[in-house]
């Protein structure tokens, strides 16, 4: 077993300062948004919904 001490770093503040950041990522694309989806999402879904109750009521045809 050695009875040597461990070495020691020493890190300057300018050096650390690069830690407290947290790691930059790619931005999303535009049509990757969360608001996209859900505005599409919603859309769709009213849309499917009224054209459906458009399209279920019967034909009148009047004069």
């Amino acid at each position: 077993m050695s009875s040597r001490l461990p070495s020691e770093t020493v890190v300057s503040l300018n050096d650390a300062s690069n830690d407290w950041y947290p790691p930059q990522h790619e931005p999303k694309p535009w049509f990757r948004s969360r608001r996209l989806i859900i505005f599409t999402i919603a859309f769709l879904t009213s849309a499917a919904l009224t054209l459906g109750y458009v399209y279920s009521r019967p034909a009148i045809y009047l004069s």
